[in-house]
């Protein structure tokens, strides 16, 4: 699966991306929404895994979620560290959420679990 994974914390974004390549998925990361979007419009993905606050960034992951639903149907995990925040990305068109942090097998099982239901 080819998965962009929007996330404005380095750290977590690296994490993320030797876990979901060590089960041979592709990750395309950036650290902003906005530009997240421009990066989805323009590719061909088959997930997107998006953070709730991009720190300075205009767009938070609410909005992201939304935008993308006006023109994708591709899965969304909303993942944040404040459990409200993934409530509100669901409702706003997520597919499922993890809240940060997150143990990898979980991140793993939904990952995958999203890909083969496809």
């Amino acid at each position: 699966m080819k998965i962009l994974h929007l996330e404005d914390n380095e750290a977590v974004a690296d994490m993320m991306k030797r876990v979901l390549e060590s089960e041979c998925h592709t990750v395309v990361h950036d650290p902003s929404g906005a530009v997240g979007l421009g990066i989805l419009k323009s590719g061909s993905f088959d997930m997107v895994i998006c953070d709730y606050d991009f720190g300075r960034m205009r767009m938070n992951g609410e909005e992201v979620v939304k935008e993308i639903r006006k023109f994708s149907n591709v899965p969304v995990i909303a993942n944040s560290s404040n459990p409200d925040h993934c409530k509100i990305m669901v409702k706003s068109g997520a597919t499922v959420s993890l809240s940060k942090p997150c143990p990898i097998k979980d991140i793993i099982e939904t990952v995958n679990s999203i890909a083969g239901g496809e």
